[in-house]
């Protein structure tokens, strides 16, 4: 396993799922968040880490039962999963998630009462 380097970087799986991104510091995630998948290759929980130490789960998801998965039609450039309560087939409070065409996680979106209110960064900013 290699050493990361001081400074901001990211660690991706063998299937290129994002696993740790953030500062790091004597090799180890300093400020940041770590991202956890189930055997299917689902993200189940997103972790938060600052000063070295486990800060608290962003998000933890519950059950398989909550997943939504769609693709966008305009040019086919992302995946989006969706997380939370659905209505009327759409996302009514939740989150969705979106992946590159290398299933890496780029982007989550936050929506409650079927409006999109912002987003969520996928790392600490200094």
């Amino acid at each position: 396993m290699r050493l990361l380097p001081d400074g901001e970087d990211s660690v991706f799986s063998l299937t290129k799922q994002i696993l740790k991104k953030g500062e790091f510091k004597n090799g180890y995630l300093w400020k940041g968040r770590t991202y956890i998948y189930d055997k299917n290759g689902v993200l189940t929980t997103i972790k938060i880490y600052k000063d070295g130490k486990f800060y608290g789960d962003e998000y933890s998801f519950q059950s398989q039962e909550e997943l939504k998965m769609e693709k966008i039609n305009s040019g086919g450039k992302f995946t989006w999963k969706d997380y939370g309560e659905m209505k009327d087939d759409k996302i009514w409070n939740g989150k969705r998630y979106f992946f590159n065409k290398d299933d890496i996680l780029v982007k989550i979106s936050i929506y409650k009462m079927g409006k999109y209110v912002g987003d969520v960064p996928l790392y600490e900013d200094k």
